[in-house]
């Protein structure tokens, strides 16, 4: 009888110290909720696909300037539309991006990669574009219109 009082006592023990634990790695670990991050959408020309993003303050201070309508320039297999104004950004060195990668540079143009490259850039990582092979469509265009919206 002792001995299950002893095995109850440290099994509720070793319970408490692991909530204990996780609590602290809970306060320590910024979870960010922004709300309709999974339902912003890029459209061009007939397309129109949804993006997946990051949770981050880039991509909160990012649905906030939503709608975002422009002109995207290609240049380099990638395309870039400056925003409006500048949003926070939290740069790491990137050495290789993928088709439909999505950057921030700066912190206030964006970036989508239309193909494969090797880089050696500060970026702000933000997400990628779902259907990444609907970008052939886009490849040989010096110019094109966007929206990024919520979906």
């Amino acid at each position: 009888m002792k001995q299950t009082i002893i095995i109850y006592i440290c099994i509720f023990s070793a319970i408490a110290l692991g909530n204990l634990y996780l609590s602290s790695l809970r306060k320590k670990a910024k979870v960010t909720e922004i709300k309709g991050i999974e339902n912003i959408v890029l459209k061009f020309s007939d397309v129109k696909t949804k993006l997946i993003l990051n949770r981050s303050e880039s991509i909160s201070d990012l649905i906030k300037l939503l709608p975002i309508e422009g002109k995207m320039r290609q240049a380099g297999g990638k395309i870039s539309l400056k925003l409006s104004k500048p949003i926070t950004s939290n740069p790491v060195k990137v050495e290789k991006v993928y088709k439909g990668d999505i950057m921030l540079s700066e912190d206030d143009t964006l970036i989508i990669y239309l193909e494969e490259q090797n880089v050696n850039r500060m970026y702000t990582k933000l997400g990628k574009v779902l259907l990444i092979d609907k970008l052939e469509e886009i490849k040989d265009v010096d110019e094109i219109e966007v929206s990024i919206n919520k979906g």
